[in-house]
């Protein structure tokens, strides 16, 4: 995950069906162009969502089949819309 970390234009990244969990979220923060996520399948939880609280342009995000909650989803919402 780490060399993800340089590609500072990437706009979408699709890492579904992989086994990034919460601690390869952290290589992600600086990816503030990224306006696509998908992290279905995933070993993501809310507490791996605290690492993307800073990605503003991300417009889709897809988490379904992994271990984010309801109430982790809206929280990382408010934080990411916050300004």
């Amino acid at each position: 995950m780490e060399p993800l970390a340089a590609l500072k234009q990437l706009q979408t990244l699709r890492l579904m069906k992989t086994s990034v969990g919460d601690a390869g979220l952290a290589h992600l923060k600086g990816l503030t162009k990224l306006s696509t996520l998908n992290l279905s399948k995933t070993k993501v939880t809310d507490a791996g969502l605290l690492q993307l609280y800073g990605l503003k342009n991300l417009i889709s995000f897809y988490a379904s089949d992994t271990a984010v909650t309801k109430d982790g989803l809206a929280k990382f919402e408010k934080a990411r819309s916050a300004k």
